[in-house]
């Protein structure tokens, strides 16, 4: 409870509220998850036979982890008070304090038919400012690595336990949310979720899809090692395995990330787009004209 409540202060303390946001409802729906698995189940049996036990006993499960939940949530808050009221102060005075229209909302959301551009690397054969439309076309990228990817694949399929679960729920999730406007639910979620009507990017709830593609990889490799490992001969060989993976994963994400135009700025780019906000709203008027009511603030 104690290291939750310090984990949840530190994400507070780091200043992006819609990271702390998308974390803390995650984690909440994989604490509630295995009540909402027994309801399902329960209510798709419900017509052949009345069993009510494997609720009772999800619940059973479920609870405490919800007490635990719950209480580092407000113990973190209280831990991060000094900065969370002066900035709850602060955004009842922004643009955003009555929340954001639907459209606002889903803005930046992953369209299913560019999900090939997100999950897949272009190795510099295309240019995904075109392809997303937008010069913040790194919203959109989630590419793990084909190591990672391939990792993941066998960790879905051959692993067991709770990791896997974790895995497959996030990655699930991630890319679910991450549609936005484009999935039905979002507009559910906007309209009874607290907090969804606050944010926008939708797409950046892929970062769940990574962390969930890491702990499949996670799963998938050691699945491999203890196939490699179950012969004391073959213990180098896992070890080397390991290595040479891990490697691998390293040169193939850096072989990827250098092929995208980000990597490569000119200098005068470079020093653009390290300027701050303010700093780009007092000296250049095209900007200030696109907010003005940000633009009076400075």
């Amino acid at each position: 409870g104690a290291a939750f409540a310090l984990l949840v202060a530190l994400m507070v303390l780091a200043g992006h509220t819609q990271t702390v946001f998308i974390n803390l409802f995650s984690l909440g729906v994989w604490v509630v998850w295995p009540l909402l698995a027994a309801l399902a189940g329960w209510l798709w049996t419900l017509v052949r036979r009345r069993d009510r036990g494997r609720v009772r006993g999800a619940w059973s499960l479920t609870w405490p982890a919800l007490a635990v939940y719950a209480g580092g949530v407000i113990a973190g808050a209280l831990l991060a008070a000094p900065q969370l009221l002066p900035t709850l102060e602060l955004s009842a005075l922004g643009l955003r304090s009555g929340g954001l229209g639907y459209g606002e909302a889903s803005s930046f959301s992953l369209k299913p038919l560019q999900l090939a551009w997100t999950l897949l690397p272009t190795y510099g054969l295309a240019d995904l400012s075109a392809v997303f439309d937008t010069p913040g076309y790194t919203e959109f990228v989630a590419y793990v690595g084909v190591v990672g990817l391939a990792l993941g694949a066998i960790g879905a399929w051959r692993g067991r336990g709770p990791a896997r679960a974790f895995g497959l729920l996030f990655a699930g999730m991630g890319l679910f949310l991450a549609l936005g406007r484009w999935n039905p639910v979002y507009f559910l979620l906007y309209q009874v979720v607290p907090g969804f009507d606050l944010f926008r990017a939708p797409a950046r709830w892929m970062m769940l899809y990574t962390v969930g593609v890491a702990v499949l990889a996670g799963v998938g490799l050691a699945w491999l090692l203890q196939r490699l490992g179950q012969a004391r001969s073959q213990s180098r060989m896992a070890s080397a395995a390991a290595a040479i993976l891990i490697a691998a994963t390293a040169a193939e994400l850096l072989l990827a990330a250098r092929a995208l135009p980000h990597t490569r700025p000119t200098a005068p780019q470079a020093v653009y787009d390290v300027r701050t906000a303010p700093a780009h709203l007092l000296t250049d008027p095209a900007r200030a004209a696109f907010g003005p009511a940000a633009a009076g603030r400075f």
